[in-house]
């Protein structure tokens, strides 16, 4: 039996280690010269720099089976300080609350605000089976639960990726099943706060060299199965399988093979194009999953010491002058009882509030980001309600980060942009009716026999849920194929 495997994104390459494991022999192809799809780690004058996700949530069996089995497990690096989010708002940035008696001293809702969202406690357990309304959004099942306030200030900051995400149109069961399935099991979201935030930590971890550790030890493991710069450009039906197209400019000059079953695993455009010509049902439900454009700017700043001084003072970085046009740094302060005014996760924040989309302190969460006396802080920019902001110019977002990250200190900080990244297809969004469309492309297998779709297109943003999917699939394929043979 033949396996082909289009895309070697994390999916991609999860998927077929765990086909391998289960002794069926698979072949990768990967459009581009490298492996990993959006994650990639880069090294910029000392600094690590993510294109893609900082960590991943290590607490998940199938990530732990992935790290045994590829010898990674020993090269993970747990976060620090992951569970301390914070939310801008009010020109300031408060640490969300991890219990409902915390959010008594909660400073950026007012009291109503916080009676309304207490009154959640109130709520009782459903029984099981009880599910929210199809189609419910994140934003309204977070205001029914906590007000919108609650639902602005304290819901959307503890779930990971949100930023990308417009609460409005999001589908609450399609991008956070667990949240929903918490809320229901607990009656409250606020009584279930401690939860809430270990389930989106989650054991935070990367790697020494960064995230794209991962993908690069699945292709070792691999080996000769991955095929790079071999784009997969047809698929056509067969009786007895598919005849593939590889290769080639635009489809001439494609080399032809013959395979049994046909995983694809590339960004739902892509995927639309290759499925619907063998199932133009799973091919239109693809075709309508959107994506958003978010871009990342990466920022040097002097590391604070003991007593908040910067570890340099002056408005020279690294390689010379400050870039900000801010003054100098000599007088710049701590915040009262913060360890260190950029430390923890990072902060989110919502529609409407702040310059920027969120922040991650990627040195605070993760030591070897930044050279000595520095420390790294990534800003986010665009997403779903700010997608004209992953457009601005490289000194645009210089100007917007400093004056932000300046306003949350309480001083002016000197910042040097490292480095900026742009995705302008960078995340799905789960919006209204794609429980549907999961269903129509789920049920393409029963159509189609041999045809599998995966990816953070269809279920699952994170690279837990990716690699979790991915050997769900996989034993479904071997499954097939043990079956056919």
């Amino acid at each position: 039996m033949q396996v082909a495997i289009a895309g070697g994104g994390i999916s991609g390459l999860a998927v077929a280690w765990h086909l391998r494991r289960l002794g069926i022999d698979v072949t990768l192809f990967e459009a581009g010269a490298r492996v990993g799809g959006k994650i990639r780690s880069e090294r910029v004058s000392g600094f690590l720099c993510e294109w893609g996700p900082a960590g991943f949530s290590s607490d998940d069996p199938a990530i732990a089976m992935v790290l045994s089995g590829t010898g990674l497990d020993g090269r993970r690096m747990a976060a620090r300080g992951a569970r301390r989010r914070g939310v801008f708002a009010a020109g300031r940035v408060e640490t969300v609350p991890q219990s409902a008696s915390a959010l008594l001293g909660f400073r950026l809702l007012s009291t109503r605000e916080k009676l309304r969202a207490m009154a959640d406690l109130l709520r009782p357990p459903r029984p099981l089976g009880d599910r929210v309304s199809a189609g419910e959004t994140l934003a309204s099942f977070g205001m029914r639960h906590l007000g919108r306030g609650g639902a602005e200030k304290l819901l959307y900051p503890a779930l990971p990726g949100v930023y990308a995400h417009d609460p409005e149109k999001t589908e609450a069961a399609a991008a956070f099943p667990w949240l929903v399935e918490l809320a229901r099991a607990q009656g409250s979201i606020l009584r279930s706060a401690p939860e809430l935030l270990r389930r989106a930590d989650a054991g935070l971890a990367s790697f020494p060299d960064g995230m794209q550790e991962l993908p690069a030890a699945l292709a070792e493991s691999l080996g000769a199965a991955v095929h790079r710069e071999a784009p997969l450009r047809r698929i056509v039906a067969k009786p007895d399988g598919f005849t593939i197209s590889v290769g080639g400019a635009d489809g001439e000059s494609a080399e032809e093979a013959r395979a049994d079953v046909v995983v694809l695993a590339v960004p739902a455009g892509a995927a639309a194009e290759l499925a619907g010509p063998v199932d133009e049902i799973a091919g239109r439900a693809l075709a309508a999953i959107p994506y958003v454009p978010v871009t990342l700017a990466f920022l040097d700043l002097p590391a604070e010491r003991a007593g908040g001084a910067p570890h340099e003072a002056g408005g020279e970085g690294r390689d010379g002058p400050d870039s900000s046009g801010l003054p100098a740094a000599g007088s710049e302060r701590r915040l009262p009882g913060e360890p260190g005014t950029f430390s923890g996760h990072g902060y989110y924040s919502p529609p409407g509030a702040g310059r920027l989309a969120g922040a991650i302190y990627a040195s605070s969460l993760f030591s070897g980001r930044a050279p000595e006396g520095r420390q790294l802080v990534t800003t986010r920019f665009g997403g779903a309600c700010r997608r004209e902001d992953a457009a601005l110019p490289d000194e645009e977002l210089l100007r917007r980060s400093a004056e932000e990250l300046s306003e949350v200190a309480g001083r002016q900080v000197g910042a040097r942009l490292v480095r900026a990244v742009r995705h302008e297809q960078a995340l799905p969004q789960y919006t209204a009716g794609h429980a549907s469309r999961v269903a129509a492309i789920d049920a393409a297998e029963a159509r189609r026999p041999g045809l599998f779709v995966i990816g953070n297109a269809v279920r699952g943003l994170g690279v837990a849920d990716c690699m979790k999917q991915a050997r769900s699939t996989a034993e479904r394929v071997a499954r097939f194929v043990n079956a056919e043979r």
